[in-house]
């Protein structure tokens, strides 16, 4: 069986042959659903031989801070368009100033110690535990250069790591 787990969510501000590829994708399933109003979440997975795959469409906003990347790429947040486009209202999406990008970490199985970040600025992890949310994040200027802006721990130390769960 061909596995499959997210490793990495990026929202580009950057022109690239991938980019548009994945955002006509997008458009023609959209289209075909006859989606007119409201807002949906789209994963692709684009292979190593250049084929686009859905993953998931849903009529609903992005999970696992991927509303956070949008402000790291926008400068603003995502948050009140939503709203806007709930009550009927005309929505306005700022444009893409730059990438965002998050990651997470491939690890071997075991048990979760801890997580240690010595990349500045970043000295803290902020752990998600319970309900808590996603931390606010720090958008930088469109000019600045990449940096590292937030370090999330989505298991509390002493979580068991088993094998990734993948889609298949």
């Amino acid at each position: 069986t061909d596995r499959f787990v997210e490793l990495a969510h990026t929202v580009s501000a950057h022109e690239s042959a991938d980019r548009e590829k994945l955002l006509a994708a997008n458009r023609a399933i959209v289209e075909r659903l006859e989606f007119a109003d409201g807002i949906t979440h789209t994963e692709l997975r684009l292979t190593s031989d250049g084929r686009v795959i859905l993953m998931e469409i849903a009529a609903r906003p992005a999970g696992d801070g991927i509303v956070q990347l949008y402000q790291l790429a926008t400068g603003r947040h995502v948050v009140p368009e939503l709203v806007n486009i709930g009550l009927g209202e005309p929505a306005h999406y700022p444009r893409l100033r730059r990438c965002a990008r998050q990651v997470y970490l491939e690890t071997g199985e075991g048990v979760l110690q801890d997580i240690k970040v010595s990349h500045p600025p970043c000295a803290e992890v902020e752990w998600l535990v319970g309900n808590r949310p996603w931390p606010a994040v720090r958008p930088g200027n469109a000019e600045d250069p990449p940096a590292l802006r937030s370090v999330v721990g989505l298991k509390q130390p002493g979580t068991v790591i088993g094998p990734p769960d993948g889609v298949g």
